[in-house]
C-alpha cells in the first residue's frame, strides 16, 4: 500500500486520521509509540473522544507481583461499573498466557479464551522433573531410571542396565560403579547422584528444583541440549536456552505453593492429565478475554491489559531486524487502541524470586522507553514502581 500512488499517479488520498474508539490518552501514548516506526503513512490520528484516565505504566519487581497488581485492578475495574466481559487481557502470543491463567484460576475470577495454550505441565521438562521427583521418593522403577540416567550425561547406557542386576533402591548406581572400575567419569558421575539423591530427599519442592538446576546439573544438561543439531548459530542456541530456562522458572513458580515432593507431584501429574482431555476444547465461559494481539484486531474493549512488556517478550527474541521491529511495535499499537477507557501496561524485573534463587532476569520493552522519552505522552502516563528506587528510573530500555 506504501506504494500505491508510484502505480496509480491519479489516485486521490484520503487521510481517516479521527479515532473513534479510544479516549484521547490512550490514543496519544499509542501514537508516540507508532511515530517511531518509519515505514508507514504519516498520519497523526485525533481523538473523537475525550482525553480520559491516564494511562497506567506499571513497575513490579516480580512476575507475579505483576499479575497480583493485575488482579486486583480487574476488581477494581468491575467495583467501579465494567463489566468484567468489557475487559481483556492480550499477550503477544498465546504460549505467553500460562503464568496468568493460574493468577486468575487462584483468584477465581472467570475468563474466556480461544487460543490453545500449551499446558506447562505436559512439557518434556515438566516430565523430566517429574520422574526425578518419582525417584528421589522411592519409585526406582527401571522406567524412570531411564528417564534420569543422562539428564546430566552420566556415561550410562541401556547396555548397563542389562549388566547389573537391576535391584529396587539406591544400591542400584553401586552396582554401576562396581560392575567397570575402569570407567571412572561414570564413577564419579554416580557417586554425585548418589549424594545429590541423599540431599534431594530432604527438600521442599522449590529447594528441590533450584538444587536439580544448580546443583545436580539440569540448567547444564539444557544447555548442552539447545547446542545440538547442525549448522545452529549462537543467537539460536541462546534462544533455545532461554525458552528452556523460562519454562524450567514457570514450573518452579507453581512450587512454592507445596510443601512436599509428593503434593507437587500429584498436582502435576493431575494438570498434565487434565491438559490431555481437554486438548481441543476452548474456554467459552462468561468472562474476562485472554486474547493474541493478532486475534484481537477488530475488536474494542472497556478496559486492556498488556502484561509481560519486556524483552524478548515484546519485541519477540527472534526480531532481529528493522522491519521486524516494527512490525512489532506495529503490533502493540494494535492492542493498545483495543481499549476504550482505560490501558494498563504492566511489566516486571525478574521472572521469578524465591529463596535461593535471584530470579530470572528481564529487561523492559524497548518500546516503552520511547513512550516516556515522548513529551507528548509523558504528563498522560501514570506511573507505579514497586521498587521505589527505580520509579525515577524510568529513562532508558538499558537501565530500567
Amino acid at each position: 500500500m506504501l506504494h500505491f500512488k508510484e502505480y496509480y499517479p491519479l489516485a486521490k488520498q484520503v487521510i481517516l486520521n479521527v479515532n473513534y474508539r479510544c479516549a484521547g490518552n490512550i490514543l496519544e501514548v499509542a501514537a508516540a509509540l507508532i511515530r517511531e516506526n518509519k515505514n508507514r503513512f504519516a498520519k497523526d490520528p485525533e481523538a473523537f473522544r475525550e482525553a480520559g484516565e491516564r494511562v497506567e505504566l506499571i513497575h513490579t519487581k516480580e512476575r507475579s507481583e505483576e499479575y497480583e497488581i493485575l488482579i486486583r485492578s480487574i476488581k477494581e475495574q468491575m467495583k467501579q461499573g465494567i463489566s468484567i466481559t468489557d475487559m481483556a487481557i492480550l499477550y503477544r502470543k498465546s504460549a505467553d498466557m500460562e503464568g496468568m491463567l493460574r493468577a486468575l484460576d487462584q483468584a477465581e475470577i472467570p475468563y474466556r479464551k480461544r487460543e490453545l495454550v500449551k499446558c506447562l505441565h505436559q512439557s518434556f521438562i515438566a516430565e523430566d522433573i517429574r520422574s526425578y521427583v518419582r525417584y528421589i521418593t522411592g519409585d526406582h522403577s527401571r522406567q524412570v531410571f531411564l528417564k534420569i540416567m543422562n539428564k546430566p550425561f552420566r556415561y550410562l547406557y541401556r547396555d548397563h542396565l542389562k549388566a547389573a542386576s537391576y535391584a529396587p533402591d539406591n544400591t542400584l548406581l553401586r552396582k554401576f560403579i562396581i560392575h567397570d572400575s575402569k570407567e571412572q567419569k561414570r564413577n564419579m558421575a554416580l557417586e554425585k547422584l548418589v549424594r545429590d539423591v541423599a540431599v534431594l530427599k530432604r527438600m521442599p519442592p522449590y529447594l528441590f528444583c533450584n538444587y536439580l538446576r544448580k546443583g545436580l546439573g539440569y540448567d547444564k544438561y539444557l544447555a548442552d541440549l539447545s547446542a545440538m543439531g547442525q549448522d545452529k548459530t549462537q543467537g539460536q542456541i541462546k534462544e533455545k536456552l532461554r525458552e528452556y530456562k523460562a519454562e524450567l522458572d514457570q514450573l518452579m513458580e507453581t512450587m512454592k505453593d507445596f510443601r512436599t515432593l509428593e503434593e507437587w507431584l500429584s498436582f502435576s501429574q493431575e494438570e498434565k492429565d487434565k491438559a490431555g482431555e481437554q486438548k481441543q476444547v476452548m474456554v467459552e465461559q462468561e468472562g474476562i478475554r485472554l486474547i493474541t494481539y493478532h486475534s484481537s484486531k477488530g475488536l474494542e474493549f472497556d478496559v486492556v491489559f498488556l502484561p509481560d512488556l519486556n524483552e524478548g517478550v515484546v519485541p519477540h527474541s527472534k526480531a532481529i531486524r528493522p522491519e521486524s521491529l516494527e512490525e512489532e511495535r506495529r503490533m502493540l499499537y494494535v492492542a493498545m487502541t483495543r481499549a476504550k477507557k482505560k490501558l494498563y501496561l504492566l511489566y516486571a524485573d525478574t521472572a521469578v524470586v524465591g529463596t535461593g534463587d535471584k530470579g530470572h532476569r528481564l529487561l523492559p520493552s524497548r518500546f516503552l522507553s520511547g513512550l516516556d522519552q515522548s513529551s507528548s505522552s509523558k504528563s498522560i502516563l501514570s506511573r507505579y514502581s514497586s521498587n521505589a528506587s527505580a520509579a525515577a528510573s524510568y529513562s532508558a530500555s538499558s537501565s530500567i
